[in-house]
């Protein structure tokens, strides 16, 4: 038998070897993020589902931005306030935001000793998105009842009852026309609800009509009326038995300071001591049985921040002093609490004035204020803030910018990070810039906290992509037992051409 010939055994090994090692190092590149060490969240490299987010490999500079709205209605102006009072609740809807957008959400909120307990309810029929519109509590109806308001095609002439968190199309042929800025006060002497004045399509109106579950709408066209108005204040006067109505605005953009009454049909001009200053879009509410509340509004020139209240037993109207910032068109109504005939829910036997909301110059509120002989902010639990990220996939070496921005709340606030990248912490302010310096996933933790011990946390996902070649100072990670897998046809194709290189033994000398 022909022996085996030492050099062909041998090329055929190295061949193998090659072909093992290639084989390896492709794996290698096609696998090299996994090679490649670098700082970032440690993870099993068996189980990557255990990772945070991979570093890209590409970046987008775009901005982005994360919303975490609070449980309670955001800034606006033009939004009103009724009290349910079966349920001791109220009921507020729409309005305006700063940017113009009308709004149509729905939102019931009772109150505490510190604070609101805001709900936003989706009803399966609702009115239109609209602000100024007029809104009461109809006790011969044990229902809210809304009128009108502007919309985006202009005023609205449409009738809504809201009850037990349903609202109800009760628009009928026989209607006001359209407007919005008109007061509504619900007269329980008479038991029908009080609809004056407001901006109709050709200017401001003084006509009178009043709505009952059995007539519907009535034109009432008294004797005499206040002058054409839109924005003036009104609630029904439990001292007096009345509705009394103060101010707003004229039809040359003036603003009114005048003092009536409505009752039995009749308006009456009163003429008490100590008005207010001339004013429109002030918020007025019953303080039960104990007269009428006014706070804030506009001269035409600048916002108000006074507060007053009217009650025949003090002879006219009397001045409180101030509290919440100027501001016009908020949201005020009474809530009654236990003793004023509604029931207990939760904290709801507290009893007190509630103002929501309004404007100063371009800037509207969405803080909750009391008052119960004097104000007191009230706090809005579950507060929100938007994130806005620089980018929130970053090139190496980009700078990364996160700003936060509170949405409600009661100033000053307190910020907190946790989870950014390196290079990025200590940030203890609204905003923070930094240059990450390590590529990897990151999520990024921000806590808020306001002046009244509320706080809200919510999180962002970041990601720093790899850089072309390993940070200065960076550690390799340690390898995992799929980095082995793919290692181990290098090993062994070197391991081959290494036996491969061994001089082959030489052949044995035939025997004798």
């Amino acid at each position: 038998m022909r022996p085996s010939h030492p050099r062909r055994s041998s090329g055929r090994r190295r061949s193998l070897a090659r072909a093992l090692v290639v084989v390896g190092l492709l794996a290698c590149l096609v696998t090299t993020p996994v090679l490649v060490g670098a700082s970032g969240p440690a993870c099993d490299r068996a189980d990557t589902t255990l990772c945070a987010p991979a570093a890209p490999s590409s970046a987008s500079t775009a901005a982005s931005t994360s919303s975490f709205p609070g449980a309670y209605p955001s800034p606006r102006e033009g939004a009103r306030l009724a009290v349910d009072l079966p349920y001791t609740e109220a009921v507020l809807f729409g309005g305006e935001t700063p940017s113009g957008q009308i709004l149509g959400d729905t939102w019931t909120v009772y109150p505490g000793s510190y604070g609101v307990n805001w709900t936003e309810l989706s009803p399966s029929a609702a009115p239109t998105p609209r602000y100024d519109y007029a809104l009461t509590y109809d006790g011969a109806m044990g229902e809210d009842l809304l009128f009108g308001g502007n919309s985006s095609t202009g005023p609205l002439n449409d009738s809504w009852t809201f009850s037990d968190g349903a609202w109800t199309n009760v628009t009928t042929g026989v209607a006001p026309p359209a407007r919005s800025g008109a007061v509504l006060v619900y007269d329980p002497v008479d038991s029908e609800a009080v609809l004056f004045g407001g901006e109709g399509a050709q200017g401001p109106l003084n006509d009178t009509w009043t709505y009952s579950p059995t007539a519907g709408w009535e034109n009432v066209s008294p004797v005499h009326s206040p002058s054409p108005r839109s924005g003036a204040a009104a609630a029904y006067d439990g001292e007096c038995g009345c509705v009394l109505l103060f101010g707003g605005r004229a039809a040359d953009g003036a603003a009114l300071g005048d003092t009536w009454t409505f009752a039995s049909g009749a308006w009456t001009e009163l003429f008490p001591s100590g008005a207010p200053p001339a004013r429109y879009e002030a918020g007025m509410a019953n303080l039960s049985a104990y007269g009428v509340l006014l706070f804030g509004g506009s001269n035409g020139t600048g916002d108000l921040g006074d507060t007053y209240t009217f009650g025949n037993l003090t002879g006219g109207w009397t001045y409180q002093g101030t509290g919440p910032a100027p501001r016009a068109d908020p949201a005020l109504a009474w809530f009654p609490g236990n003793n004023g005939g509604g029931v207990d829910i939760g904290e709801a036997n507290y009893s007190y004035a509630l103002l929501f909301g309004g404007y100063q110059g371009s800037t509207p509120f969405n803080d909750s204020w009391g008052w119960n002989p004097t104000w007191f902010e009230l706090a809005n639990p579950g507060f929100g803030f938007d994130i806005v990220a620089s980018s929130t996939l970053l090139a190496w070496g980009e700078s990364l910018t996160v700003s936060v921005s509170v949405l409600g709340g009661s100033p000053p606030f307190s910020f907190a990070y946790g989870g950014e990248p390196p290079g990025c912490g200590g940030a203890n302010g609204s905003s923070f810039s930094c240059v990450p310096s390590a590529p990897g996933g990151y999520l990024v933790t921000v806590a808020v906290g306001d002046r009244l011990g509320n706080q809200s946390v919510h999180s962002i996902a970041l990601s720093v992509a790899t850089p072309t070649s390993p940070p200065v100072g960076s550690v390799p990670s340690p390898l995992g037992f799929s980095d082995w897998l793919l290692l181990a046809p290098v090993a062994g194709g070197i391991a081959l051409l290494g036996l491969s290189g061994r001089s082959p033994r030489p052949p044995r000398a035939p025997s004798p």
